[in-house]
């Protein structure tokens, strides 16, 4: 995903934006063992700053 978001933002010339969710189908929670409601939205600072590292 990083680097097809790098290859989009160069054609775009630097002006892509990439979107970032927490999801929401809550088939892969059950199957993660997560809660829905809660632990999805605990877990997505985790997630941007790997996104950033990358």
């Amino acid at each position: 995903v990083a680097a097809q978001v790098a290859i989009c933002d160069q054609m775009c010339r630097g002006r892509y934006i990439t979107g970032i969710g927490t999801g929401c189908l809550i088939s892969d929670f059950k199957l993660l063992g997560l809660t829905y409601k809660f632990e999805r939205r605990e877990m997505m600072p985790e997630a941007i700053d790997t996104i950033h590292a990358i």
